[in-house]
């Protein structure tokens, strides 16, 4: 993993040129480009500018991303405007950009579309990453991630209530990042794991102000103003045990009975509704029940974006209550 993102400053710089199908730019030989991200190596036909820098692997734990000219003939079922489903994958139509075509087998072929920009479009870092991901058996959860004292603290809640922001803070007072939006957890022999995710988070330009960072990048197709930025004070381990869990929700004095535990935590499941009709729900169920019924969680207020006044006390409450998880663990 480099340090400073050089590639991404310049990408960020970079002006398109042709991108009808007859030339695919970024594409120099196929599978050339590696990755590592979630847990897991990818390897890809242009640059997965995302992800970690890794070499190509082709190991039978590798996803393999592939550009390709046509889409095979395969059975599916809508479930979605945009999304069908098959016995063994799915396909996911991304307006008139990309569509993906993927496999349990561990392939993705990318069919570019008549508004093909040259990269992997975002969907790809998140939606067919997580639904991928769990087709393996993974948790992909609508949350971000930071590291404190080893430990993984999980940030979940609605779109909109602050769950970078607050990541974002805690990097501010010495925390380490993890995942923005799309955290990953996986199973092996021991404690459930937090793995990192993407080199990137979304932040309002004021929030990105607050955090070191590499370099930032405007995102055009985002309405809230949101910028992407390479925060420098990463984690640097590849996975880690969770040491809590906090619900940015309205209701916040609700009380945390177990059933309410579980039902906080399965509507942080990743695209909840296509995931719960893949062959992957039923371990996802019972991956989410684990989770509820092991780890420390706590439910605090929404936040207001623009709202610094108690920053500091409410930083040093939720340290505390980290701390003293920390000590029960």
């Amino acid at each position: 993993m480099s340090d400073v993102p050089a590639e991404a400053k310049a990408r960020a710089d970079a002006t398109p040129t042709d991108y009808s199908l007859g030339r695919l730019p970024g594409v120099t030989a196929q599978g050339c480009f590696g990755g590592r991200c979630f847990g897991t190596d990818w390897q890809a036909d242009l640059e997965l500018d995302l992800f970690d820098s890794a070499p190509p692997c082709e190991d039978s734990g590798t996803i393999t991303v592939r550009l390709v000219t046509s889409l095979g003939e395969r059975r599916l079922r809508q479930v979605s405007p945009r999304m069908e489903l098959a016995d063994d994958g799915f396909r996911l139509r991304w307006d008139d950009e990309a569509t993906f075509d993927a496999f349990t087998n561990g392939v993705i072929n990318v069919l570019p579309g008549s508004q093909w920009c040259g990269t992997l479009p975002a969907t790809f870092y998140s939606t067919v990453a997580a639904i991928m991901l769990a087709w393996r058996g993974l948790l992909p959860l609508h949350m971000s991630s930071v590291v404190l004292n080893g430990r993984a603290l999980l940030i979940g809640g609605a779109s909109g209530a602050g769950k970078s922001t607050l990541a974002a803070e805690l990097i501010g007072a010495g925390a380490q990042f993890l995942a923005d939006d799309l955290t990953v957890l996986r199973w092996q022999e021991g404690p459930l794991l937090a793995t990192r995710g993407r080199s990137t988070m979304r932040l309002y330009p004021q929030v990105a102000g607050t955090i070191n960072h590499h370099c930032t990048r405007p995102i055009p197709e985002d309405v809230r103003g949101k910028l992407l930025v390479w925060p420098r004070n990463r984690a640097a381990d590849e996975s880690y045990p969770i040491g809590g869990i906090i619900i940015l929700d309205q209701d916040s004095q609700r009380p945390l009975n177990g059933a309410e535990k579980w039902r906080l935590l399965a509507r942080c499941v990743f695209r909840p509704r296509i995931i719960g009709q893949t062959p992957a729900a039923a371990t996802i169920h019972r991956h989410v029940q684990d989770l509820a019924s092991t780890h420390r969680l706590r439910v605090m207020p929404i936040l207001e974006q623009h709202d610094t006044s108690g920053r500091e006390a409410k930083l040093a409450r939720l340290l505390a209550w980290m701390a003293e998880t920390a000590k029960r663990a």
